[in-house]
C-alpha cells in the first residue's frame, strides 16, 4: 500500500494538461501540478533568467533570503490523500548573475 500511495502522490503519476502562461496564472497554486510536465517539456527553464521565468510564471511563491532559489507551489495533498508528502514545489536554483542553473520538484 505504501508504494502505491507514493506513486499516486509523486510527479511520476501526475496528469498532463497543456501549459500556457495565462493558464498557469489562472490555476490555483495547489493545482499547478497538472501543468508541470508540459511546462518542463516546452520550456527550457535551466539557462533562463530569473526575469524570464517570472514573466512566464509570475512572482514566485517564495524566494530564499539570499536569492539562491525560488519556488512555485505545485500541489498540496488533500486531507483524504494517503501520501507522506503533503506539499510539492517547483524549486529553481538561481546563480549570482540571475540565471536558473537547475530546477526540480521537491516534496515536504
Amino acid at each position: 500500500p505504501f508504494l502505491l500511495s507514493w506513486y499516486q502522490g509523486s510527479a511520476i503519476s501526475w496528469p498532463r494538461d497543456e501549459f500556457r502562461s495565462g493558464k498557469w496564472s489562472a490555476t490555483p497554486s495547489a493545482e499547478r501540478y497538472r501543468l508541470y510536465k508540459d511546462l518542463t517539456d516546452k520550456t527550457k527553464l535551466a539557462g533562463a533568467t530569473k526575469t524570464e521565468v517570472e514573466a512566464l510564471l509570475g512572482k514566485p511563491d517564495s524566494t530564499a533570503p539570499d536569492g539562491r532559489y525560488m519556488t512555485y507551489l505545485l500541489k498540496e495533498a488533500q486531507g483524504e490523500s494517503y501520501t507522506s508528502n503533503f506539499v510539492y514545489v517547483l524549486r529553481l536554483d538561481v546563480s549570482p548573475d540571475g540565471t536558473i542553473v537547475d530546477y526540480r520538484v521537491v516534496a515536504d
